[in-house]
């Protein structure tokens, strides 16, 4: 959005911001079948129809239609396949957010989307054991060393809590090596 003569006023990528600028309301005006076709870039190598209009931080397109915010690969669903079913979502085969080619969409169940972000390894798999960084930490190792030296001496977890200053919790997942296994 930049600012003409004390107005705001929305650019629209496929418009040239020099020669046209529209407001929100007029764009809202053009049919929303010629807002897709009119904010559609075809990668050559992918085959994905990417949005170009407005795009959320995850990359998902943006659209409204009928004074209604709607994932733009999900209104093109709806627009051209019909409604989806309340516990179902429209997934992207081609793992691109902005893409709304219907040949690179499916519906399925959340479970189907985690088990293909698992199949096509793209999870988060945070750094377990020694290579965990420990920033956040509230131990040291050597810390740990002597609450497991304490352990093995017999004393009790509610004495170790209160000396150091922990909860009950982390002391009794270091004795069963669920945190800080490795030391």
């Amino acid at each position: 959005m930049y600012v003409i003569s004390g107005k705001n006023v929305v650019t629209y990528p496929f418009f040239n911001k020099r020669t046209f600028a529209m407001k929100a309301w007029e764009y809202r005006q053009i049919p929303v079948e010629q807002r897709f076709e009119q904010s559609k870039q075809i990668d050559p190598n992918t085959g994905c129809h990417n949005f170009l209009g407005f795009r959320t931080r995850q990359g998902y397109g943006k659209i409204k239609y009928k004074g209604k915010p709607y994932i733009a690969h999900r209104l093109f669903w709806i627009l051209n396949k019909g409604e989806i079913p309340a516990d179902k979502y429209v997934l992207h085969h081609c793992d691109n957010p902005s893409c709304f080619n219907l040949d690179h969409l499916f519906v399925g169940t959340n479970a189907d989307n985690v088990a293909d972000k698992v199949l096509k390894n793209r999870q988060y798999k945070p750094p377990k054991g020694k290579e965990h960084h420990r920033s956040m930490a509230k131990l040291s190792e050597q810390q740990v060393m002597e609450i497991k030296n304490l352990l093995k001496r017999g004393y009790r977890q509610a004495d170790i809590c209160r000396d150091f200053g922990l909860k009950r919790q982390m002391v009794s997942d270091i004795a069963l090596g669920k945190t800080w296994a490795w030391v």
